[in-house]
């Protein structure tokens, strides 16, 4: 097969053939750590570049004659030519390769990872074709713990750690990684049963346990990958969840049995699962909370009580707005069948309260969820049953919305601009309230949150918004009665001009000092005000459906290409 042939060999030619499998898989693993080395050296230069370079400057407007420009650009706080290439580089990365396919700098790393796994697989192999075939296998086989590393949810996993990146910022490269192994693993099966038809014992091969179990393994991992696909997993996100749980487990035992060559990265692998179990056991708690489902915008709300004020504060948990966690509740028909973290659904932090109750203030947690079939279902029916407190496992909290809620970044930003669409509000505004109470926060910071209609504004996030810094509502779907989004196409139209939508203010809903307009707003008229005059970096948090996102994130772009600093976040619709 092209310049490969089937070769004899002696047995000493044997042993060094296998001397060389083991040399190269080695080789596979360890560069990992060549490539987190390299990527964690980017990440520093981003920070180095977006940090403000100097100190005590006051924001001054942009100036609109060139001369000016010019001055202002050798001023002694203007960006070097490094910071400004970096930044431009870390944005035209994270640029999307094609619409709806991923970031260029993703594929560029999966593209190059896949190259230098390809390298290792023919190196050194000479003509010999089962070398290259066996060096597929055993190469892929290395990147299986690394491959189960990122499956950690914790934020104590090593490489949430390393980066300073929570589980979901991480999951594209579990995803890639994934495409390629079983890209590997399916070519080594492939090139495997090619040689026995070739050397007529295919027969004979098809009854040997190793070959058996490899073609088991090589069915598992088709069977995980179909149900990564998109439509399965907007089908039954819970199916192609137990499906990679379960699977992935099974998986371990079947190629622990293929060869001995590869059990040692198997029982890394297994390491590592029992190492996750262990970590969400460690960050699962019993709460109690009421259910209600709210109007009807199609979201269900629990209330928790987290215990005294005084608990908590300081410890290793720290619940913020717009973290997620993962409920499950003695309602639920797998309470007390399979693993807790099997059973959960992902709900997201509204808001962290406290309340009187006693002699004391008690700290309470407002989760918010889409009410869809299964466990979320179950729980809206419970609900107009009984008002009484159900019993729930919460597991977390995750995500990365906390990172921008750290001091320290509040105080280098310029100023902050989130930009929400329909549901979207349910991570944007906990972001929101949560910064503006903040002293650190800077003034000019703006939250524009587009919504079909009053009801998903004042239902859901009514008293916060009241209490929080002048938000400014579109409502642009009420009198046209369209849905806020389309799912099925990714198109959304919380930002999109209707026929209906006339200019105008909103009946207020009873939200003192919001602003409310109806329409859509323009979205280049809100980013200019958000970065003109900007000193140093601005954050832009964006949450709705991907192509709203790709309209800010657009906008954006002619402020990052004339040399500003951006903390651009996307938090999108859909699984």
């Amino acid at each position: 097969m092209f310049w490969f042939g089937f070769v004899s060999l002696n047995e000493e030619e044997k042993v060094q053939r296998r001397i060389l499998l083991n040399q190269n898989a080695l080789i596979a693993q360890l560069s990992a750590i060549g490539a987190i080395v390299a990527i964690k050296t980017f990440l520093y230069l981003v920070w180095l570049a977006k940090r403000p370079a100097g100190v005590g400057k006051e924001d001054t407007p942009e100036p609109s004659s060139p001369h000016a420009k010019f001055q202002r650009s050798r001023s002694p706080w203007s960006v070097s030519s490094w910071r400004l290439l970096v930044r431009r580089l870390e944005w035209w990365l994270s640029g999307e390769f094609v619409i709806g396919w991923g970031t260029r700098g993703q594929w560029i790393l999966a593209g190059w990872w896949t190259v230098w796994l390809l390298y290792l697989s023919i190196r050194e192999t000479g003509n010999d074709y089962l070398h290259m075939t066996k060096r597929l296998g055993l190469v892929g086989a290395s990147q299986l713990p690394l491959h189960y590393l990122l499956v950690m949810k914790s934020r104590f996993s090593p490489l949430a750690l390393i980066f300073n990146r929570s589980h979901e910022e991480l999951n594209w490269i579990h995803q890639y990684l994934g495409r390629i192994l079983s890209a590997m693993f399916l070519a080594h099966a492939g090139l495997y049963l090619n040689f026995f038809v070739q050397a007529g014992v295919l027969e004979k091969r098809l009854q040997d346990d190793d070959v058996l179990s490899g073609l088991m393994a090589i069915a598992v991992i088709s069977v995980i990958g179909l149900s990564a696909l998109g439509y399965v997993r907007m089908l039954s996100y819970r199916t192609f969840y137990w499906i990679h749980v379960i699977l992935g487990g099974y998986l371990l035992l079947v190629l622990y049995s293929h060869v001995v060559h590869i059990q040692i990265y198997i029982i890394e692998c297994a390491v590592i699962s029992m190492l996750n179990v262990a970590l969400r056991w460690t960050e699962t708690s019993h709460l109690s909370g009421t259910v209600s489902v709210v109007g009807t915008t199609g979201l269900i709300r629990v209330e928790m009580a987290l215990g005294p004020v005084s608990q908590g504060q300081g410890s290793s948990r720290e619940w913020q707005p717009g973290q997620h966690v993962y409920i499950s509740s003695k309602s639920s028909r797998w309470f007390n069948l399979v693993p807790g973290y099997l059973s959960k659904n992902p709900f997201t932090i509204c808001n962290i309260s406290s309340s009187d109750a006693g002699g004391g203030s008690i700290r309470q947690m407002t989760l918010i969820a889409r009410c869809q079939k299964g466990a979320t279902k179950q729980l809206a029916e419970k609900s107009k049953l009984s008002p009484a407190p159900i019993p729930f496992r919460v597991e977390g909290p995750y995500g990365s919305s906390h990172r921008y809620l750290e001091p320290a970044r509040l105080r280098q930003y310029s100023s902050v601009l989130i930009v929400a669409g329909g549901v979207g509000g349910t991570y944007a505004v906990p972001m929101w309230v949560s910064m503006i109470r903040r002293s650190e926060t800077p003034s000019r910071a703006r939250f524009v949150w587009a919504v079909r209609s009053m009801e998903e504004a004042v239902c859901v996030f009514g008293d916060a918004l009241t209490d929080s810094k002048g938000p400014d509502l579109y409502v642009t779907g009420e009198r046209s009665g369209q849905a806020a989004v389309s799912e099925e196409s990714g198109d959304y139209v919380e930002l999109q001009e209707m026929e209906t939508s006339l200019p105008g203010e909103a009946p207020s809903g009873g939200l003192r000092g919001v602003t409310m307009r109806r329409g859509r707003p323009s979205l280049g008229v809100v980013v200019s005000a958000s970065f003109s005059g900007a000193s140093n970096t601005v954050c832009v948090i964006v949450c709705g459906p991907k192509g709203m996102v790709r309209d800010v994130r657009q906008e954006v772009s002619e402020w990052v290409d004339n040399g500003y600093a951006v903390d651009f976040h996307a938090e999108f619709y859909g699984l």
